[in-house]
């Protein structure tokens, strides 16, 4: 151990440079890049917390500024800061010491549209947190370091009251910030007659909405009922004038999109507003609102004698559970595909809410919602599948000896009249005991449980909160033969109010000498676990001199890298198939975990896993995984072919990696390569001889390239590396001719119309295609382009008919405009088999537009907010792929604080409150833990980042 923390000492005193693995930088700890290259992105009005750790230590931010106007850079907290801002070869053509409040430099200029970088430093060596904040107005300043403003805060971008409200108008988004803890947005809005009134947010903040009268009196407040934790609002409303107010749920800050829409009608009008969520006339089997399986949606009863139906679909079998929550005394009724009814419920849930749980297999089912009697009102159904029973006539069977992993699913609640009422998944296991001796039932793993042992009569032997290892709970108890029955919850959280969700692991052995936990991986290469190449394992090592063998088959020659995450100290080994040891680490991985890269020939190898020296129990994940396959040949002879405006995505990796593109120009004119994306990247234009047109470094947006060349019709191939070789990472191209016209009046009857398209789309994905089955880019296959062109002339319209066959390309195929074109072909009704599968590939086009939209190009984890926070903070992420996420806190020397393990996350964003990682603060045994900087590294699949946190208590 004091090699240990003589090591950890010395990770200290050189800035931790071996402790971490971050992008380039020369502190790997440092919050922001120390040069323009490596800059964090920075917004307008926005904020960016960060911290001079050292004298020596300067901050880099990059900002984009769209059309020219007044920009204001300043920072606020108590560390003395010095400003600059640059271009991109670090020259600094304004430079600001003091002018915000304190010590605090603020800097008011003169913007143009291009890349400026803001370069914070510490006074004559001052070191401390700070908060960098910008705005920007559309009318130009003079340019002034100096300049003396009375509000150095944030321009608010909506009025804090109803007199400086911002107007709005029906079906037309305006959008909004909540910039900070306190700040509310009023929006005015006329009513020109009775009617039916929609108020809504869409984006990631958690809002809350109000309607208000011009005196400040509420008729209306509504906190969701819309899309994710955004607020709606559906309502009565009188001809006169609205005010709707806008604010984040719990201080939370961000930025928004608000909506409204109006029917007219007299029968609409009740006198006054009514909060009630709009009923979306789901009262029939036929006319039954989705609601997918794990998740929850608001709805009504009204009138009185409303009925709800609502449709789930189930692809496993399962346990199925139904619950309505809210104030709402609703009866609940559960039916099969044909209109079976399987189970009914009147009160067993919260308050007066029904709650039903069958078992289910795979199928189409239904749930009728109506009020009892004659009851109206709002209520939330949520729908949960669980693996695993609620109740002991449902348990699942658990073999003593033997382990299984399970999930506690769910955590909702409801506050009526003060009180709050909250529910939370239970599993039910039932194990059979053959002799009388000493039961032992535990969990491992990160999510906090508690357990209980009950016989076959109901009566409760033994509970038991934290008595296993980390948060779970351990149970030993003297038992006769017979059925037993163990129940399993998350931790209840009195400041939540919610109950701990996650993955666990239970296991049940008798025996006074049985061990703590069953050996889950063989002690020798001939027990060995087999291991997949990227697919992680978890393991325990459990007793502490306990050994984990694993077997991994390798197909080919490579980079084999082998390693382990979690807070358990692992060391590892790496040996051949004849017991040769070919390496060995400690803590080359995150924290103390190891890590091993290594050359390798095809053949099995194994991996042997243990606690340093021997000392320590836990749980860890291994991963194997060899060097990615090329994702893009390397020479024009490998090239991957590539559309005219239909963007690629590749990767850079290793960092000496070339990516070839080949694209097919049809006809004379300017053609646009770039590459978008957080990569550095190079490009250089080639001929089909090998001979170079063009290249460029950082000519596009940010550090990614641009190449524009005036081109005649032929092959073309697009060289792409990172800058100097220095950087792997992901990028997007595209390349598009500006101002090339191409032909696309498919059917040749001299007009560009929907027949056009249909051609195409009914043709979508063939190869070796003619121009009158849709080819109109000479590609040789059908594919998106070939429909953004013929959409290109379609939305030209008067353009169009002057020039019916030509397009000038170089949009985008978006979502919004697909979906325009789609309302119109199904207008036309047609019924041809052609027609309507034309009309299939569109929408399904469309789908996958949609989804692509919602899912970020690269996984990032992002700063903590709030940041300094005092107990609490959020962590956000965002990943491009699916993965396993945690999050593990350290302090400032290294040792881990507390692990996170949130389990498998789809792609998407993780920013809100209610999605980001949480963390309260508090350490392992469930301590708060002292003020001062932590770090917290996160870790989804292949992706490990790092980013610095404080608390200021």
């Amino acid at each position: 151990m004091i090699r240990k923390t003589y090591i950890l000492l010395l990770m200290l005193l050189i800035g931790f440079s071996t402790c971490f693995i971050l992008q380039a930088d020369a502190n790997p700890l440092d919050d922001h890049g120390d040069t323009y290259k490596v800059a964090t992105d920075i917004f307008l009005n926005s904020s960016e917390t960060g911290q001079i750790d050292s004298a020596e230590d300067v901050d880099y931010f990059r900002l984009e500024i769209p059309e020219p106007g007044g920009l204001t850079v300043y920072t606020t907290g108590v560390l003395d800061t010095i400003g600059s801002i640059e271009d991109d070869t670090g020259v600094a053509f304004i430079e600001g010491d003091q002018g915000g409040e304190g010590n605090n430099f603020r800097i008011v200029c003169a913007a143009k549209p291009e890349t400026y970088y803001i370069r914070v430093r510490g006074n004559q060596g001052a070191t401390g947190p700070y908060t960098l904040h910008t705005s920007f107005t559309e009318a130009p300043v003079a340019s002034d370091a100096e300049t003396s403003v009375d509000t150095p805060g944030i321009a608010d971008d909506h009025g804090n009251l109803y007199k400086v409200a911002t107007e709005l108008f029906f079906d037309i988004p305006q959008t909004g910030q909540i910039d900070s803890a306190g700040d509310v947005d009023y929006f005015r809005l006329e009513i020109p007659e009775p009617g039916g009134l929609t108020v809504y947010t869409t984006g990631v903040l958690d809002t809350i909405g109000s309607i208000e009268d011009d005196t400040g009196v509420a008729f209306i407040e509504g906190d969701q009922g819309g899309e994710g934790n955004n607020f709606r609002i559906v309502c009565a409303a009188k001809p006169e004038t609205y005010y709707i107010r806008v604010r984040g749920y719990e201080d939370a800050t961000g930025d928004y999109t608000l909506h409204a829409s109006f029917v007219p009608g007299e029968q609409q009008f009740a006198g006054e507003l009514e909060g009630i969520v709009a009923d979306p006339e789901n009262n029939t089997r036929a006319t039954a609102t989705n609601i997918p399986l794990g998740s929850s949606r608001d709805g009504a009863i009204s009138p009185a004698g409303d009925i709800d139906y609502w449709r789930v679909q189930i692809s496993y079998t399962a346990w199925l559970y139904i619950t309505t929550l809210g104030s709402t005394d609703t009866e609940g009724r559960l039916e099969d595909s044909s209109g079976r009814t399987l189970a009914t419920d009147d009160d067993s849930g919260v308050f007066s809410n029904f709650r039903i749980s069958h078992r289910v297999t795979e199928g189409t089912y239904y749930i009728r919602v109506a009020g009892f009697q004659a009851t109206t009102g709002n209520y939330r159904l949520q729908v949960v599948g669980d693996l695993v029973g609620n109740t002991p006539a449902t348990a699942t069977p658990l073999s003593l000896g033997s382990s299984q992993r399970r999930t506690l699913n769910y955590s909702s609640g409801t506050t009526i009249g003060g009180n709050t009422e909250v529910i939370g998944d239970i599993d039910y296991f039932r194990v059979q005991v053959p002799t009388a001796g000493e039961l032992t039932v535990e969990t491992t793993e990160s999510t906090d449980t508690e357990g209980r042992l009950e016989d076959d009569r109901g009566n409760t032997l033994a509970t038991d909160d934290d008595g296993g290892a980390g948060s779970n709970f351990k149970i030993v108890h003297n038992v006769t033969a017979g059925t037993y029955y163990i129940r399993v919850i998350g931790y209840y959280n009195s400041r939540t109010k919610l109950y701990s969700v996650g993955h666990y692991t239970i296991s049940a052995n008798l025996g006074a000498d049985a061990p703590a936990n069953p050996d889950d991986h063989g002690n020798t290469p001939a027990t060995a676990t087999s291991l997949s190449l990227n697919s992680p394992l978890t393991g325990r090592i459990d007793p502490s001199d306990d050994i984990d063998y694993f077997r991994v088959q390798v197909p080919t020659a490579g980079e084999l890298t082998v390693e382990t995450t979690g807070s358990t100290d692992t060391e590892g080994r790496l040996e051949d198939d004849r017991g040769n040891t070919l390496a060995t680490d400690d803590d080359g991985g995150a924290g103390s975990n190891f890590r091993i890269v290594h050359d390798v020939s095809p053949g099995t190898y194994y991996i042997r896993v243990t606690s340093w020296r021997s000392s320590r129990t836990g749980n860890y994940s291994l991963e194997a995984r060899m060097a990615g396959a090329d994702d893009h040949g390397n020479t024009p002879a490998t090239a991957t072919s590539l559309s005219l405006n239909s963007p690629l995505t590749g990767r850079i990796d290793p960092s000496d990696d070339i990516d070839y593109f080949r694209v097919q120009v049809p006809t004379a004119g300017e053609l646009t390569v770039e590459t978008t994306g957080s990569t550095d990247t190079e490009g250089r234009l080639e001929d089909d001889r090998g001979n170079t047109l063009a290249t460029d470094d950082d000519g596009g947006a940010g550090s990614n390239f641009r190449i524009v060349h005036d081109v005649s019709p032929g092959t073309y191939y697009i060289r792409v590396t990172s800058w100097r070789s220095s950087r792997t990472g992901n990028y997007t191209l595209q390349a598009s001719m500006d101002s090339a016209d191409i032909n696309v009046d498919v059917n040749g009857d001299g007009v560009v119309s929907i027949e056009d398209l249909i051609i195409a789309v009914t043709h979508y994905g063939l190869r070796n295609v003619t121009f009158e089955q849709g080819d109109v880019n000479g590609d040789n296959v059908v594919n998106r382009a070939d429909f953004l062109a013929i959409l290109d002339v379609l939305d030209a319209g008067s353009e169009a008919a002057a020039a019916p066959s030509v397009h000038p390309a170089g949009q985008i195929l978006t979502a919004a405009r697909l979906q325009r074109w789609i309302a119109q072909v199904k207008e036309l009704n047609n019924t041809d088999a052609n027609f309507q599968k034309g009309l299939a590939v569109l929408e399904q086009l469309l789908a996958e537009l949609i989804e692509a939209a919602s899912i970020p190009t690269t996984t990032a984890v992002l700063p903590n907010y709030p940041n300094p926070f005092n107990p609490e903070t959020w962590i956000p992420y965002q990943l491009a792929k699916a993965a396993d996420v945690t999050v593990t806190i350290y302090d400032i020397h290294g040792h881990v604080v507390r692990s996170l393990d949130v389990g498998y996350q789809r792609a998407g964003l993780y920013h809100s409150r209610s999605r980001a990682m949480h963390w309260d603060g508090r350490n392992v045994q469930g301590e708060s833990v002292a003020s001062g900087v932590y770090f917290y590294t996160l870790t989804a699949g292949d992706f490990t980042a790092t980013r610095k946190l404080l608390i200021a208590k």
